[in-house]
């Protein structure tokens, strides 16, 4: 933005480390003196991605109709914070995997923060905490920008959770931080699909942003299984329904 705005052309940053990316999470610049030093902007953006990818059409590494993870042929999906610092006459680029490295899927943030340098939480399902291929989500993971520190619920054994659709709380007195503006503070729902084996239903699991190392704080069940790997989205409006 404020290369090509300033009157120069834009920037190409060029890697020889490709990766597959399958989910962006978030992209924020980041306030100048706060990871930026004071001679340049300072981007970010985490992804959940393949750390390699290797030849061939989309998705090609899954190998047929559906995903193979045989001998490791398919990577974990990890999540990556790519930075992106501005200089006058180029720019420089690091990638490292954060979240303690372990597999992850389908990362979102607080939609009142998107594209905010203020964004501090990501919230993602979770796999295993060794980063291994094969395993199917069996938790969720929150990663907090700000010290690197993870929390993660695990469900009970034989339960599959979906991703998870996150739910701004209203506004509470005493959430701005101390320059005066609304702080990231996790103050959130989240709302996650999980499928019970044990009992052959899905249930819409309700957990808590700000605790959700204690689970969900309710879950909703329904009469059948729902399909693995459907999106959804929260609106505040009831449509179709009759009042």
């Amino acid at each position: 933005r404020g290369a090509v705005g300033g009157g120069r052309e834009p920037l190409t940053v060029r890697t020889e480390d490709p990766y597959f990316a399958i989910h962006h999470a978030v992209a924020c610049e980041e306030p100048r003196g706060g990871g930026g030093g004071s001679d340049g902007e300072t981007i970010r953006l985490y992804t959940a991605a393949w750390p390699v990818v290797g030849a061939g059409p989309f998705l090609g590494d899954w190998g047929g109709d559906v995903p193979l993870y045989d001998d490791g042929k398919i990577n974990p999906t990890l999540l990556l914070e790519t930075t992106l610092r501005l200089r006058e006459g180029g720019a420089s680029l690091e990638r490292s995997y954060v979240a303690g490295g372990a597999c992850i899927d389908h990362p979102h943030v607080d939609p009142r923060f998107e594209g905010d340098g203020r964004v501090r939480y990501i919230f993602m399902s979770w796999c295993n905490a060794e980063g291994e291929s094969g395993s199917p989500p069996v938790g969720y993971c929150r990663f907090d920008r700000l010290t690197g520190k993870t929390q993660v619920w695990r469900a009970p054994p034989r339960t599959f959770c979906e991703e998870v659709v996150v739910i701004p709380r209203p506004a509470e007195a005493g959430r701005a931080s101390a320059g005066g503006e609304e702080a990231d503070v996790a103050d959130v729902w989240l709302a996650g699909m999980m499928y019970s084996a044990d009992v052959g239903r899905s249930c819409l699991a309700i957990l808590d942003g700000d605790d959700l190392e204690s689970g969900p704080v309710c879950r909703l069940w329904l009469r059948q299984a729902v399909p693995h790997g459907l999106h959804g989205c929260f609106v505040e409006e009831l449509y179709g329904m009759a009042t």
